[in-house]
């Protein structure tokens, strides 16, 4: 049995957003996990974090018996420009 339900997700430093789709496009919930003081944490507590949310995100796609999600392209590098404070936030997700 085939699923038609799909779920798009958007990761941000201190929250990420789930959208659930059908295969048609037709938009049926979105929902936003938020991870308060991910940017405040030691990274093995932000791995913790980040792992629990992970859970929370994986129970909601089950929920909707979603059969795939996207997830949004993209790369963070170093950049000598950008605030050293965002060098930092970034710097664990880009391992």
């Amino acid at each position: 049995m085939t699923s038609d339900t799909v779920a798009g997700i958007d990761l941000n430093i201190d929250r990420v957003a789930v959208s659930i789709v059908t295969k048609q496009r037709n938009w049926l919930e979105s929902r936003t996990f938020y991870c308060h003081g991910m940017e405040y944490v030691k990274s093995n507590r932000r791995s913790n974090i980040a792992g629990e949310m992970a859970k929370q995100i994986i129970d909601y796609l089950v929920s909707w018996n979603v059969g795939g999600f996207i997830l949004e392209d993209f790369t963070f590098k170093q950049n000598h420009d950008t605030h050293h404070r965002f060098n930092h936030l970034v710097h664990s997700f880009a391992k």
